[in-house]
């Protein structure tokens, strides 16, 4: 019954649409332009195609204020990981380290017996819980000095 029902097809049939009746001029097209491109020019300064001094001056400007912009930047997402790190003392650390192994014992073992060789599987886990007390603010310091390095990296990048 199954194999029958597969078989049908409930689509309607496909029928190619026809492209005979396509108009010479689209209404669209009134101010149609071919394209030029333009391949072979400068790629690089494209307003030195406009031969201004002024923008050229500008252009330049702008490159190395990206370029500063782009620094202080890097020295916030700096000053803004050196903050998290600072403040993952503040929190308990958690490790595990599981561990699987598989032996099987060798037909050319001394212990070997004549019967099928054993297999052994291993399997443990051992999780490491630790924390420091901020007895003397020692780790309360570093986050405060983390958190000022990212405020003079903000203002700095700001100005």
């Amino acid at each position: 019954m199954s194999v029958a029902l597969t078989a049908c097809n409930f689509a309607p049939h496909y029928a190619r649409p026809s492209t005979e009746a396509v108009p010479a001029v689209y209404q669209e097209a009134a101010d149609w332009k071919m394209a030029q491109p333009a391949d072979a020019g400068n790629r690089g300064a494209w307003w030195g195609i406009f031969n201004d001094e002024q923008l050229n001056a500008l252009e330049n400007q702008v490159t190395v204020s990206n370029q500063n912009l782009k620094a202080a930047f890097a020295r916030l997402q700096q000053a803004r990981a050196q903050t998290r790190i600072e403040r993952s003392s503040l929190f308990p650390t958690v490790t595990a380290d599981p561990r699987a192994s598989r032996t099987r014992q060798s037909v050319n073992s001394p212990t070997y017996n004549n019967t099928k060789p054993t297999i052994e599987n291993d399997f443990a886990v051992s999780v490491d819980v630790s924390y420091e007390f901020d007895v003397w603010g020692r780790i309360r310091n570093l986050v405060a000095a983390a958190r000022a390095s990212e405020r003079f990296c903000a203002l700095s990048a700001a100005a």
